[in-house]
């Protein structure tokens, strides 16, 4: 199957939607955007985020399991000047059932805005903020790895968001016995399109992970290992700022990887990801559809992934080379009011390969609330 038409979508669609876009799921509730309004000088801001999602998964895919706990970001946050911001503070995780922390992180971000355009370096605005489809990357990252950490460039402006990373997971020293380990990506959107009830966007994406390194001594070390990974696609949007709304978008999706490790029917891949979704007061409901076939993204969706991920020692590595499935999201979020958000999904899904069907159901509660003064 020829596969020079997704790049193709990639590299025209490098353009860039306006600053209310997002990409598949709206999952701007969970995004942490640490920023006060320029007349103020100097504030706290804080975002407690409360999670239990279950995975009922029984397939090879991804592991079937529960995460089960809270954590809490607090910073101090500081305006030197009315481009500059300055950042710090805290970063604590605890699982339910363990009795210890299970990461405590320091925060620190220096942030340079002028107009639309945005610096940022140190703790990122990452994870689901940078509003890419669940082939590329996970929603769970949101739990699991919450703190990205390296440099950013934004543009959120009339017509066009933009986002630009790099995130620098695993730094290494002089004869250190692990490999250096980094991750970027690309995530624009346009608006070619819109009124005051429809819109029609362009959407590109890409990732790249690379693992290596020349100051390491690892034993039976791998060469360097990179993958790249691109989406490009096409969104519709009717009813905008009504009670009742429809969206629907269709991506292409291109995998290539250089690593000698990882089985060759992984290293190059093609996919197909296309949503359907009607908002009204009451529940948001959206059909998903993904057709793969050898696609593997490291940091990317565990079900979408050709490349079997269950912890069982038999079934890891296990090559899954086509992958097809349809899954229904049923989401609501309820305005607790102060800035606290109760989000609840199910999402029940059909593997149309394994015959085989999983299912998850989740609760999310965001509190991010912020004090400034003059």
């Amino acid at each position: 199957m020829r596969i020079s038409w997704v790049w193709g979508l990639v590299l025209v669609s490098q353009l860039g939607l306006g600053p209310v876009a997002f990409a598949q799921m709206d999952n701007r509730v969970f995004e942490e955007r640490y920023r006060l309004p320029d007349s103020l000088r100097y504030g706290i801001q804080a975002h407690t985020f409360s999670f239990f999602r279950n995975l009922e998964y029984f397939t090879p895919a991804a592991d079937g399991k529960t995460l089960f706990g809270q954590q809490i970001a607090l910073r101090g946050v500081l305006h030197p000047s009315p481009a500059l911001t300055l950042s710090g503070g805290i970063y604590l995780w605890q699982d339910f059932g363990n009795p210890t922390l299970r990461a405590v992180r320091p925060i620190y971000t220096v942030r340079y805005q002028k107009q639309y355009f945005s610096f940022v370096f140190g703790t990122l605005e990452g994870q689901l903020a940078h509003r890419q489809i669940e082939p590329l990357q996970d929603f769970e990252s949101v739990i699991t790895r919450r703190q990205e950490e390296g440099l950013q460039l934004l543009y959120d402006g009339p017509r066009l968001w933009a986002d630009a990373w790099l995130d620098w997971q695993n730094m290494i020293y002089r004869y250190s016995p692990q490999q250096e380990r980094l991750q970027g990506g690309l995530s624009l959107h346009y608006a070619l399109q819109q009124t005051d009830n429809n819109r029609l966007s362009l959407l590109a994406q890409g990732r790249a992970f690379h693992q290596g390194g020349q100051l390491d001594t690892a034993i039976n070390k791998a060469p360097g290992t990179t993958f790249l990974a691109g989406a490009s696609g096409l969104r519709y949007e009717a009813g905008l700022g009504n009670p009742h709304s429809f969206m629907v978008d269709v991506y292409g999706v291109r995998t290539h990887g250089v690593a000698s490790l990882y089985p060759a029917a992984v290293r190059s891949g093609i996919g197909l990801y296309a949503n359907a979704q009607w908002k009204n007061p009451w529940l948001t409901i959206m059909a998903s559809y993904w057709q793969g076939n050898g696609v593997y993204v490291p940091g990317g969706g565990a079900m979408y992934s050709s490349l079997a991920q269950e912890v069982g020692a038999s079934a890891r590595g296990q090559v899954l080379k086509t992958r097809s499935l349809l899954i229904l999201r049923l989401m609501r979020n309820y305005d607790l009011g102060s800035g606290c958000t109760l989000t609840l999904r199910a999402e029940p899904q059909y593997d149309f390969v394994l015959s085989q069907t999983d299912y998850n159901y989740q609760l999310f509660l965001n509190y991010m609330p912020r004090w400034g003064w003059r």
